[in-house]
Parts: structure tokens; sequence; C-alpha cells
């Protein structure tokens, strides 16, 4: 052999001992997952573009083949719409979008944060197995966010095998609905500390109703993706009759007279209702109508003496 030729077997020896060490293979099984999203782990951010922190709910396990095939890769449908900047999702509420994060546990597939979520299998893989996790987080997508529950998006896992692989394609459902909904932070009660009425000469005194006055009762930034928003008025001292909405005075006060709440000049609160804020239909800032008046059974029992009295505004979210 000449030096020429013993110096080309050489090379050829070192291309070879080279290649053999590339492996590639092929998904051979995707677990069925169906699992919910919970998110009770979130509050809707505050600010429009500003998101919560990721979270996920479960792992979906896959197995590989490693026999020298390439080009298998999982893509991922997202169901519904997209919004323009080409990574946040739509729900069922205008006002609340869903991002989604794609990591394999043992970084056998690459990360991915941009739709379609396409995880490329590396042609060196070594990995004969291992999960994915899919993250979710929210964004605040307006100002104003409507009333109603937020659904999210179904996610599909959709494991791709080419070039001969002996199973073309590997289907597995992630996501499909939600278990519950997000974090409600309450609205900002504002009440008058004291509500004074005008004193109430003896002349005046009569069965009913007497010297009404109007008390503002607002609640801010009250949340948006809710159905709606109930309260009910609580007397501290007890309730004197609930179907007319009198209440109780402080012990000590002038007998005889007791309080009335009224929805208006016309209606009065039942005490043990819990009334529907028929105006709500979104985050924003509302009113609660409430008049408040003496009230009088029987004028010849009253006595002379200040009345006072306490109330409980009880709001609950739905």
């Amino acid at each position: 052999m000449s030096k020429t030729n013993a110096m080309a077997v050489a090379l050829l020896t070192f291309l070879f001992f080279c290649a053999f060490p590339l492996r590639a293979g092929y998904f051979t099984s995707a677990e069925q997952l169906n699992v919910a999203y919970d998110l009770s782990k979130f509050t809707i951010p505050a600010t429009v573009g500003a998101t919560t922190d990721w979270a996920a709910v479960s792992e979906m396990l896959y197995s590989l083949e490693t026999n020298g095939v390439t080009g298998s890769y999982i893509d991922t449908q997202i169901g519904g719409g997209i919004t323009g900047d080409g990574v946040t999702w739509i729900t069922t509420n205008a006002g609340v979008g869903v991002q989604f994060k794609l990591t394999d546990v043992n970084g056998c597939l690459p990360e991915t944060t941009t739709p379609p979520y396409i995880m490329q299998l590396p042609a060196n893989t070594v990995c004969v197995g291992s999960a994915i996790k899919v993250s979710y987080r929210l964004v605040r997508l307006a100002d104003y966010v409507p009333s109603g529950p937020v659904s999210m998006p179904n996610v599909q896992m959709i494991f791709n095998n080419y070039n001969g692989a002996p199973v073309a394609t590997v289907r597995a459902m992630y996501y499909s609905g939600a278990s519950n909904q997000p974090y409600i932070t309450p609205c900002i009660i504002d009440v008058p500390a004291v509500v004074r009425l005008d004193d109430l000469p003896s002349a005046n005194i009569q069965v009913g109703a007497i010297s009404m006055k109007s008390v503002p009762v607002t609640l801010t930034q009250c949340p948006g993706a809710i159905t709606n928003i109930r309260y009910l008025f609580q007397s501290s001292y007890g309730s004197h009759d609930t179907a007319v909405g009198t209440i109780n005075t402080k012990p000590g006060s002038a007998a005889g007279v007791y309080f009335q709440l009224l929805r208006s000049p016309t209606e009065n609160y039942r005490l043990t209702q819990y009334y529907t804020l028929s105006e709500y239909n979104g985050s924003g800032d509302y009113s609660i109508p409430l008049n408040v008046a003496y009230y009088v059974d029987a004028p010849s029992q009253v006595t002379l003496g200040d009345v006072e009295s306490a109330l409980t505004l009880v709001v609950n979210y739905q």
C-alpha cells in the first residue's frame, strides 16, 4: 500500500467513527391526558397587558424509539382565536386572554412559547422518554373586563413522525375546560361612617316612615369575569320587622322608634334577602340604593331621647 492510499483509508475510518454516535428517533406513545385548567391560582391582572405567573396542572408522558429516523416533532393545536400579538389566545371573556409555554421536563425537546409551538426532536437525542408540561398564564386585554366566567380553549398535542417511522402521528388532548374561576378581588366599599337624620319633634311623630334621607353607598374597582354581585344589610342589634325593613336601635335609645331601610322612597328592603346589583355588567364602579328613615309603630309608645343603630353591608360575588 502506498503512502497516499494509507492516508485515505485513515481519513475514511475517522469519518465513519464520527457519524456513528448520531442517533434520531420517533415517538411511540403519548399519554392520553385530559385535565381541566385550575384558574383559582390566578387573579386577573390589574392593568392592560399585564400577566399572571405561569401555572401548570399536570405533565404528559411520552416515549421514544431511537432508530435513525429524523424529522419527528410535536406541534400543538389551540381551539379558538388568537389576538393580534400572535401569542395570546382569546377566552370567552373579552377582557382576558391566555398564553402558553411548552417545556420538556428532561430537556429532550426545546422550550417554546410561540404558536404553533413546534418542539423538534434533535437528531442526536439519547432520550427514550420524558414528559411535556404545558404552562399557561392569563393576560388582561382591556381596561373593561365584562361580566361572565372565563372559559379556556382546548389544547391538543400532536406527535408527528416522518421518514419511515411505524406510527405517523399520535394525538393526545391536554387541557379541556376549566374547573374553577380566577380569584376575585372584591370591590372597595365606600359608605359614610355616620348617618344623621334630622331631629324628630314630637309633633311630627306618626305611624310609618318619617324624615327619610338618602345615603350614598358606592362600590368601586369592582371585578369583572363574574356573573353578578349581590348584597345584604344586617343590623348589629337585630331586626324589628324584616318584612318592612325595620331594625332595632341600640340599647338605651328612645323607646318606640326604629330605623327603616329602603331601596327607594316607596320600596323597603327585606332584611333577610340578598339583592342583586341589577346594573352590574363587568369591572367598574357601582352604587347601591339606600334610604334611611325613622319608623314608628305606635306614637303613644315613643319616649324622648337619642336613637342609634349600626349596619353591616355584606357583598357576595358570584
